[in-house]
């Protein structure tokens, strides 16, 4: 299966909006996107963090070989380092934790309009766009860090037509069995 160039558009718009978005806020809210890559947090420094990469694919099946779709899941990991106390005498882990839900909040404003602009293209061409949250514990050592992470993912489905057969052994039977039936398909 060849990859859907769509899945690249997608990528390139989810990337290119969490980067402008960065850059239009002053620089000491600013976060740092790390696109198709992953790193432990080991090397973090104080700072806001957000890491995109492209998720499974799941095709989603049809009666037809004409005409399938494939969804895409877009993971956002965030993650927030404080270190020290702050001039308002909040610890580093409280600091974290007020960074990361401020982080959150930018990432979702700053993908939020993609779902209404549908990545940019045209309509009818996205399925269906849902954002979604789940725990995420990075990876690493925290030593001294104090650190929030969150996670988003962002799925899309788009069309997929699937490339003619272009060889191979073309199927005449399918046996299907359980404990307790057994049953053959001609489908030639």
């Amino acid at each position: 299966m060849t990859l859907n160039p769509l899945f690249c558009v997608a990528f390139d718009a989810i990337l290119a909006a969490l980067e402008n978005y960065s850059a239009s806020v002053p620089e000491d809210e600013r976060y740092t996107v790390q696109p198709d890559r992953y790193r432990t947090t080991d090397n973090l420094e104080n700072g806001q963090y957000v890491f995109l990469y492209m998720g499974g694919i799941v095709p989603e099946l049809s009666s037809t070989t004409h005409y399938q779709t494939l969804g895409v899941d877009y993971i956002v990991d965030m993650i927030a380092v404080a270190s020290g106390n702050s001039p308002q005498r909040l610890s580093a882990d409280r600091r974290a934790g007020e960074k990361l839900r401020y982080l959150t909040a930018q990432v979702l404003e700053a993908l939020l309009p993609l779902g209404v602009r549908r990545l940019g293209m045209d309509s009818g061409t996205i399925g269906t766009m849902k954002f979604r949250s789940e725990a995420f514990i990075p990876e690493g050592q925290r030593g001294e860090k104090s650190m929030s992470s969150a996670r988003l993912i962002f799925s899309v489905t788009v069309p997929w037509t699937p490339q003619p057969d272009t060889g191979g052994v073309p199927i005449q039977k399918i046996t299907a069995t359980a404990p307790l039936w057994s049953t053959e398909y001609d489908v030639s």
